[in-house]
Protein backbone atom coordinates (compact mmCIF):
# COMPACT_ATOMS: atom_id res chain seq x y z
CA UNK A 1 0.00 0.00 0.00
CA UNK A 2 1.42 3.80 -0.76
CA UNK A 3 0.05 5.22 2.01
CA UNK A 4 -1.10 4.80 4.85
CA UNK A 5 -4.91 4.73 5.77
CA UNK A 6 -6.56 7.64 7.08
CA UNK A 7 -6.49 8.89 10.82
CA UNK A 8 -9.67 10.92 13.11
CA UNK A 9 -6.99 14.38 12.53
CA UNK A 10 -6.77 13.44 9.07
CA UNK A 11 -10.81 13.58 8.80
CA UNK A 12 -10.65 16.70 10.91
CA UNK A 13 -8.48 18.51 8.10
CA UNK A 14 -10.27 17.17 5.59
CA UNK A 15 -12.38 20.51 5.41
CA UNK A 16 -9.83 23.06 5.76
CA UNK A 17 -8.28 21.14 3.17
CA UNK A 18 -11.18 21.28 1.36
CA UNK A 19 -11.57 24.81 1.23
CA UNK A 20 -7.86 25.45 0.13
CA UNK A 21 -8.61 22.86 -2.59
CA UNK A 22 -11.36 24.91 -4.08
CA UNK A 23 -9.07 28.61 -3.78
CA UNK A 24 -6.12 26.45 -5.45
CA UNK A 25 -8.49 25.54 -8.20
CA UNK A 26 -9.96 28.82 -8.85
CA UNK A 27 -6.29 30.50 -8.94
CA UNK A 28 -5.55 28.11 -11.71
CA UNK A 29 -8.54 28.92 -13.09
CA UNK A 30 -7.59 32.65 -13.40
CA UNK A 31 -4.06 31.93 -14.37
CA UNK A 32 -5.42 29.55 -17.71
CA UNK A 33 -8.18 32.25 -18.27
CA UNK A 34 -5.22 34.66 -18.62
CA UNK A 35 -3.17 32.27 -21.02
CA UNK A 36 -6.51 31.90 -22.96
CA UNK A 37 -4.94 33.06 -26.55
CA UNK A 38 -1.54 31.10 -25.78
CA UNK A 39 -3.30 27.85 -25.15
CA UNK A 40 -5.20 28.33 -28.23
CA UNK A 41 -2.14 29.36 -30.13
CA UNK A 42 0.38 26.84 -28.85
CA UNK A 43 -2.38 23.93 -27.68
CA UNK A 44 -5.41 24.23 -30.14
CA UNK A 45 -8.27 22.52 -28.89
CA UNK A 46 -7.04 20.04 -26.34
CA UNK A 47 -8.52 20.52 -22.57
CA UNK A 48 -6.44 22.00 -19.48
CA UNK A 49 -5.79 19.23 -17.12
CA UNK A 50 -8.03 20.11 -13.71
CA UNK A 51 -5.47 20.69 -10.96
CA UNK A 52 -3.48 17.48 -9.26
CA UNK A 53 -1.39 16.83 -6.66
CA UNK A 54 2.03 15.17 -7.01
CA UNK A 55 3.17 14.29 -4.07
CA UNK A 56 6.55 12.41 -5.15
CA UNK A 57 7.43 15.90 -6.76
CA UNK A 58 6.21 17.65 -4.45
CA UNK A 59 3.31 19.50 -6.94
CA UNK A 60 0.19 20.82 -7.21
CA UNK A 61 0.17 21.56 -10.63
CA UNK A 62 -1.96 21.76 -14.12
CA UNK A 63 -1.08 21.01 -17.85
CA UNK A 64 -1.86 20.76 -21.60
CA UNK A 65 -0.83 19.54 -24.40
CA UNK A 66 1.24 21.39 -27.30
CA UNK A 67 -0.10 20.50 -30.74
CA UNK A 68 1.11 21.54 -34.80
CA UNK A 69 4.12 23.71 -34.77
CA UNK A 70 4.63 23.52 -31.06
CA UNK A 71 5.38 20.17 -30.79
CA UNK A 72 7.32 17.47 -32.53
CA UNK A 73 5.25 14.49 -33.82
CA UNK A 74 6.83 11.67 -32.16
CA UNK A 75 7.06 13.08 -28.84
CA UNK A 76 4.17 13.39 -26.02
CA UNK A 77 5.01 16.59 -24.72
CA UNK A 78 3.17 19.15 -22.45
CA UNK A 79 3.16 22.37 -20.67
CA UNK A 80 2.76 22.66 -17.02
CA UNK A 81 2.11 25.31 -14.69
CA UNK A 82 2.02 24.84 -10.50
CA UNK A 83 3.13 25.33 -7.80
CA UNK A 84 6.35 23.48 -6.27
CA UNK A 85 7.15 22.52 -2.49
CA UNK A 86 11.21 21.59 -2.84
CA UNK A 87 11.25 20.17 0.34
CA UNK A 88 9.24 17.06 -0.28
CA UNK A 89 10.96 15.72 -2.77
CA UNK A 90 14.65 15.50 -4.37
CA UNK A 91 13.23 16.14 -7.97
CA UNK A 92 14.57 19.08 -9.71
CA UNK A 93 17.01 19.77 -7.00
CA UNK A 94 20.13 21.37 -7.84
CA UNK A 95 19.25 22.77 -11.00
CA UNK A 96 18.99 26.31 -9.79
CA UNK A 97 15.17 26.47 -8.85
CA UNK A 98 14.14 28.33 -5.72
CA UNK A 99 14.87 26.47 -2.75
CA UNK A 100 11.48 27.55 -1.34
CA UNK A 101 8.03 27.42 -1.87
CA UNK A 102 7.49 28.69 -5.59
CA UNK A 103 5.92 28.42 -8.95
CA UNK A 104 6.76 26.97 -11.80
CA UNK A 105 6.53 26.54 -15.55
CA UNK A 106 7.58 23.43 -17.54
CA UNK A 107 8.08 22.74 -20.77
CA UNK A 108 8.29 18.78 -20.80
CA UNK A 109 8.00 15.11 -22.76
CA UNK A 110 8.07 11.73 -21.70
CA UNK A 111 10.76 9.90 -20.63
CA UNK A 112 13.26 13.12 -20.27
CA UNK A 113 13.09 12.87 -24.46
CA UNK A 114 12.85 16.83 -24.93
CA UNK A 115 14.90 17.65 -27.81
CA UNK A 116 16.79 20.57 -25.46
CA UNK A 117 19.52 20.17 -27.77
CA UNK A 118 18.24 22.30 -30.41
CA UNK A 119 18.35 24.99 -27.67
CA UNK A 120 22.55 24.51 -27.81
CA UNK A 121 23.62 26.94 -25.26
CA UNK A 122 21.72 29.44 -25.50
CA UNK A 123 18.68 28.72 -22.62
CA UNK A 124 17.07 32.28 -21.94
CA UNK A 125 17.61 33.50 -18.62
CA UNK A 126 15.62 32.36 -15.84
CA UNK A 127 15.24 29.05 -17.59
CA UNK A 128 16.72 25.59 -16.11
CA UNK A 129 16.74 22.56 -17.71
CA UNK A 130 15.80 20.31 -14.99
CA UNK A 131 16.07 16.39 -15.35
CA UNK A 132 15.51 16.60 -19.20
CA UNK A 133 12.44 19.11 -18.26
CA UNK A 134 12.75 23.30 -19.43
CA UNK A 135 11.53 24.66 -16.46
CA UNK A 136 11.04 28.33 -14.54
CA UNK A 137 10.47 29.39 -11.65
CA UNK A 138 9.73 32.15 -9.00
CA UNK A 139 9.41 31.83 -5.59
CA UNK A 140 6.03 32.35 -3.64
CA UNK A 141 7.02 35.03 -1.11
CA UNK A 142 7.80 37.37 -4.03
CA UNK A 143 4.42 37.66 -4.56
CA UNK A 144 1.55 39.53 -2.78
CA UNK A 145 0.02 37.74 0.21
CA UNK A 146 -2.99 39.59 -0.80
CA UNK A 147 -5.08 36.97 -2.56
CA UNK A 148 -6.72 38.87 -5.61
CA UNK A 149 -3.83 40.73 -5.93
CA UNK A 150 -1.47 37.81 -5.70
CA UNK A 151 -3.70 36.07 -8.30
CA UNK A 152 -3.31 38.74 -11.11
CA UNK A 153 0.82 38.52 -10.01
CA UNK A 154 0.54 34.68 -10.29
CA UNK A 155 -1.25 35.52 -14.08
CA UNK A 156 0.83 38.16 -15.17
CA UNK A 157 4.38 35.88 -14.64
CA UNK A 158 2.85 32.77 -15.86
CA UNK A 159 1.94 34.88 -19.05
CA UNK A 160 5.63 36.12 -19.24
CA UNK A 161 6.99 32.63 -19.37
CA UNK A 162 4.07 31.31 -22.01
CA UNK A 163 5.40 33.91 -24.31
CA UNK A 164 9.24 33.35 -23.37
CA UNK A 165 8.08 29.56 -24.05
CA UNK A 166 6.61 30.05 -27.50
CA UNK A 167 10.92 30.30 -28.77
CA UNK A 168 11.62 27.24 -26.80
CA UNK A 169 8.87 25.33 -28.43
CA UNK A 170 9.29 26.77 -32.12
CA UNK A 171 13.03 26.02 -31.87
CA UNK A 172 12.45 22.54 -30.29
CA UNK A 173 10.25 21.49 -32.89
CA UNK A 174 12.21 22.62 -35.73
CA UNK A 175 15.03 20.21 -34.48
CA UNK A 176 12.52 17.33 -35.72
Amino acid sequence: MAAETVTPNDIAATQLYLQTWERLQATFDVVWNRLQSYRQEVCGQNRTVNPRYDAARGVVSSWNYPRGPFAPANRNGWIEVGFRFPYQTEDWKGCGLPTSPHVFFCISCEEESLPVDALGTDLPACWFLCEGALVTARALHEFSSVSDVMASELSDWFDLSAQASILLLRRMAKSE
